[in-house]
């Protein structure tokens, strides 16, 4: 197959970057003129993409786009788009390519394959850079392609004033915070009262006070609310709540009207009180059955609680699932978050902290070889939760798999 992107015209393949066991094969061919299933402006020349992180193939000719984490069913599909040269059974095209074994290889081709890629993947690659600086070499950056509106609506916002760590009485009672950027608070609506009233999404926006993108949702009515965005919602897409919803991404209903294993977030725990659990980015819980009013919830830390199933939760799973992989690289940008260094406590004097002192990293004298807080509470392992909290009663299962103790 010749190249005749470039002056060379010898076989453009896609470099194998696996071993050879593991080469690129050609799953879906998209010609020039017809769009393109993944949203993205099909370039008239051979140039990279924005968001893109740019390869070339051993001819240095034809441009081979890698390392662009596509989601299929909750798992990462790596894939490489190239421009395929005139004089094959398409001209002027672009390959979609993928590694074996995959679930687009099981006889998946075609508008099917196009259909897959338009509702069931999600775009969100996480930008790597050049090590041009030391700080660059490790530092990944969140690829906001979802960002639809910059600017929040000024009717939901609030200023967030700074604490800095201080109570009233000016003392440090939360180390480790200070600085940081300014923000504003974005107003959520984790209650979704307003049943029955369908609600459009006209924007998808940033939230500098979670891991999780906000859905701007503007109601029949004319109102404007913000919720949290869960993986798959887009702009125009159709949201409602209340127990007649069916149940589809975004929609809210009480546990009593879900059906049993679909993944949920935002959840009640106590009914009309608004959501507390499974509201960070990637995040879901599942429902496992319904008895005797409560529904039996299996929560991201696979904790198994009960939850009265008056509860309203939403249906999906939370969005940005990516954020999991931003590395921040570099010190200043814990600085930008609010985020302070903390010394640790093995580095102090014995006058400073129990675990201070010690030539080195003494093992024997110098300080408490147990692992404490600078005022002697346990650090690693103890338990801190209240043998008779009340709500010991709802949980089954503990995080560590073992079954509730009952007093």
């Amino acid at each position: 197959m010749g190249c005749t992107l470039g002056a060379h015209t010898g076989p453009c393949e896609p470099v194998d970057r696996g071993g050879p066991r593991s080469p690129w094969h050609p799953i879906l061919r998209i010609p020039r003129e017809a769009p393109c299933p993944l949203g993205l402006r099909l370039p008239r020349t051979p140039e990279i993409w924005p968001g893109f992180r740019g390869a070339q193939t051993e001819c240095g000719a034809c441009p081979i786009f890698s390392k662009n984490p596509l989601r299929f069913q909750g798992r990462v599909i790596n894939f490489v788009l190239r421009f395929a040269p005139k004089g094959g059974d398409q001209t002027d095209s672009i390959v979609l390519a993928g590694r074996q074994p995959s679930p687009l290889r099981a006889g998946i081709e075609g508008p099917q394959l196009q259909e897959l890629l338009t509702t069931n993947w999600v775009f969100m690659p996480v930008k790597t850079f050049r090590p041009l600086t030391p700080s660059l070499r490790f530092m990944t950056v969140a690829d906001f392609s979802d960002i639809t509106k910059t600017r929040p609506e000024k009717d939901l916002v609030v200023t967030r004033k700074k604490t800095g760590g201080r109570n009233m009485y000016g003392r440090i009672t939360a180390r480790g915070i200070g600085g940081g950027h300014k923000q504003k608070i974005r107003l959520v609506d984790f209650k979704r009262d307003k049943h029955g009233v369908e609600a459009t999404v006209i924007a998808i926006e940033y939230d500098p006070c979670r891991s999780a993108r906000l859905a701007l949702l503007q109601y029949q009515d004319g109102e404007k609310r913000y919720i949290i965005a869960p993986n798959g919602l887009k702009v125009g897409s159709k949201v409602v709540s209340g127990p007649t919803a069916p149940p589809e991404v975004g929609n809210a209903l009480p546990l009593k009207a879900i059906p049993v294993g679909l993944p949920i977030h935002n959840i009640e725990l106590v009914p009309g009180k608004g959501a507390q659990l499974v509201r960070s980015a990637g995040s879901a819980a599942t429902l496992m059955s319904r008895d005797g009013g409560y529904a039996q919830i299996r929560l991201p830390s696979g904790e198994i609680r009960l939850i009265n199933e008056n509860c309203y939760a939403t249906i999906g799973q939370v969005g940005n699932l990516d954020h999991n992989n931003v590395v921040l690289g570099k010190a200043g940008r814990s600085r930008h978050l609010g985020i302070r260094p903390i010394t640790r406590g093995v580095a102090r004097n014995p006058v400073d902290h129990p675990n201070g002192g010690g030539a080195g990293k003494a093992k024997s004298g110098g300080g408490w070889h147990q692992l404490t807080s600078p005022w002697g509470l346990l650090a690693k392992g103890g338990r801190t939760r209240d043998r008779h909290k009340p709500s010991n009663r709802f949980i089954l299962v503990r995080r560590n798999g073992l079954p509730m103790k009952k007093k």
